[in-house]
């Protein structure tokens, strides 16, 4: 706030900060009720990220722009067609930037270790409400991992590297909170595909050598 600013002009910038974190967490509840999301996690960390969702009334692709610009992604491509619905295509450097962005500030990425194993977990946070019709279709998540899935939790679809949650909104929003996770065997590297038998295997060090014949 500016040094010498009245008690009024004080409360109307609060208040202003109040209201902008209210119109973005309804714009956040909104969008992610409806999003469409594809996203390939690479072996070092990074990814790419598709999705689409209808943009609430009044959106523009500047608006839309903001909510997903942070250090460490970057916007390959935006588009908000005239029925509303934008399609975006992301490159994220790493998993801690997704949290970074406006739209996904409640949800954080992470993988860890298990064993030899990975387990991928998705962490998201919300205000919990009630909705009457449970037919409604809601978040659409999907990821190719850098390996193969052994299992999922609620009820996702595995198949090969590819992991796959629908969840109906009715029961997305039901919940305060939802912890999503998938377990993975990371692929190994092409080189180490080849197996000890394509090499020579070396002579016991004790062994002898075959004398030639004597003559």
């Amino acid at each position: 706030m500016r040094p010498g600013m009245s008690a009024a002009g004080r409360a109307r910038v609060i208040l202003g900060d109040v209201l902008s974190a209210s119109i973005l967490a309804v714009l956040v509840s909104w969008i992610a009720g409806c999003i469409t999301i594809d996203g390939t996690l690479r072996a070092d960390g990074s990814g790419t990220m598709s999705l689409s969702y209808a943009a609430p009334p009044g959106s523009s692709e500047a608006s839309q722009r903001e909510l997903l610009q942070a250090t460490g992604i970057t916007i390959k491509s935006l588009t908000l067609g005239e029925d509303r619905k934008l399609s975006a295509t992301l490159e994220v450097e790493n998993l801690a930037a997704i949290s970074k962005t406006a739209l996904f500030r409640n949800v954080t990425v992470s993988t860890s270790p298990a064993g030899d194993d990975q387990i991928l977990t998705i962490k998201m946070t919300g205000q919990p409400k009630s909705l009457k019709d449970k037919t409604i279709p809601g978040p659409k998540i999907g990821i190719t991992l850098p390996g193969t899935v052994a299992e999922a939790n609620e009820n996702a679809t595995v198949s090969g590297s590819h992991v796959e949650w629908n969840i109906q909104l009715a029961e997305w929003l039901s919940r305060p909170s939802w912890e999503l996770t998938a377990r993975y065997r990371p692929a190994k590297p092409a080189g180490d595909a080849a197996g000890a038998g394509d090499k020579t295997a070396p002579a016991p060090s004790g062994a002898s050598k075959t004398e030639p014949d004597a003559k």
